[in-house]
């Protein structure tokens, strides 16, 4: 089998595995879907704009924990895909 072909079906596989993770660990920082979705909300709005709204600290707080939960999942699929790598095209690549 050719060793794109194989690349894109771990990844895919482990895309499926990792969904639950994701979904404990989101429920862990978040809480529930509005907690994601109002952190979500956060990250996305300027902090010129939450400075004028009166929201500037829990804006940053919110952004925060959207991005050491994207950092979190995102190190966490990056470890396990190197390992499956290594395991499948082997050390020497």
């Amino acid at each position: 089998m050719d060793r794109e072909i194989l690349v894109v079906i771990v990844l895919v596989i482990l895309v499926f595995l990792n969904i639950p993770i994701w979904l404990y660990l989101g429920k862990r920082f978040f809480g529930n879907w509005a907690g994601f979705c109002e952190a979500l909300n956060h990250f996305s709005v300027s902090s010129l704009t939450a400075g004028l709204k009166g929201e500037f600290h829990d804006n940053i707080g919110e952004k925060f924990k959207f991005c050491a939960f994207f950092a979190i999942c995102a190190f966490s699929f990056a470890c396990e895909y190197a390992i499956v790598y290594l395991l499948i095209m082997g050390y020497g690549g």
